[in-house]
């Protein structure tokens, strides 16, 4: 995700923070606020400095975004760089202080150019983190992104993207209640829930996945998979069950590929939308089972 962060300046010696996102990169320039149209770097001179047109004022923060940003983002953003001392253009340690800064924030992902830009400020490519599935807190939802770390934001319910409401990672045993933003999911069976919302959204279409709903991804027996172990359990809506087998990122020899489960979920998924009902599908083997809702065998 992609944005360039941008916010105006109080006056001339007044300087700005302005973010703007894009679709990849995140793109945040750090205004000098210079009124002047007729100013440039040239023209500055000592009589410039001096009046701190270079500096740059780090009460002055907003994100902008070409496409949503998660709610908070913006202000999480501001509150950290405002706790920071106004930095000079021409600081090279400065910058670099407020651009690892900036770069400690946990949705962002990495800061990968710093240029100043005259007279707009200072300018930074940014790679924002985008949720890929949330877990549940004792106040409410917070979202993860690929790599397992833990973005800023509650949601009191599960957070719906572009691509449908995001799976959760279970089982919901509590064990993730204290993370808090910036913190790294740990457990290989959290990694293994992570890794089938993953291979889910790669799979499934837009409209497969708003139709499929919130998905509770429980990976505890994952590597314990077998035929008598069905591993990774999803658990649907209206008490629908999954059995998953081993997760995507196992990679075990014999194990039926990703895509063929998905398939056999896309079946089952026709099934509702022509009005017939189930509580229980199976897509470890080459034919997936359906168990038709009232069927006990």
């Amino acid at each position: 995700m992609a944005a360039r962060a941008r916010a105006s300046a109080p006056g001339l010696a007044g300087r700005q923070l302005r973010c703007r996102a894009g679709r990849i990169p995140l793109w945040l320039a750090l205004g000098l606020g210079l009124a002047a149209a007729g100013l440039a770097a040239r023209g500055l001179g000592r009589s410039a400095l001096a009046r701190g047109f270079t500096d740059i004022d780090t009460r002055r923060v907003s994100l902008e975004a070409g496409r949503p940003v998660p709610a908070g983002w913006s202000e999480w953003l501001a509150a950290r760089v405002a706790a920071l001392d106004p930095v000079s253009t021409l600081d090279a340690d400065g910058v670099a202080a407020l651009t690892a800064e900036i770069a400690r924030a946990p949705f962002v992902r990495a800061v990968r150019d710093a240029r100043v830009v005259w007279p707009d400020g200072l300018e930074l490519e940014i790679e924002l983190r985008r949720p890929a599935a949330c877990l549940r807190a004792p106040e409410g939802f917070r979202c993860v992104d690929p790599e397992g770390v833990v973005l800023p934001g509650v949601w009191t319910t599960p957070p719906e993207t572009d691509w449908g409401v995001l799976s959760v990672i279970g089982p919901l045993d509590g064990a993730l209640d204290d993370l808090r933003p910036g913190d790294r999911l740990v457990e290989e069976r959290h990694h293994d829930a992570l890794s089938v919302a993953l291979s889910m959204r790669a799979h499934l279409d837009r409209d497969e996945l708003r139709f499929l709903g919130p998905v509770v991804i429980d990976a505890e027996r994952a590597d314990r998979a077998g035929v008598e172990e069905s591993g990774t359990r999803l658990s649907l809506e209206d008490r629908r069950l999954v059995l998953f087998g081993r997760a995507p990122r196992a990679g075990m020899p014999g194990e039926l590929p990703p895509a063929r489960k998905w398939q056999h979920l896309r079946r089952a998924l026709r099934w509702l939308r022509e009005g017939r009902d189930w509580d229980l599908l199976d897509v470890r083997w080459d034919r997936g089972r359906i168990r038709p809702r009232g069927d006990s065998s």
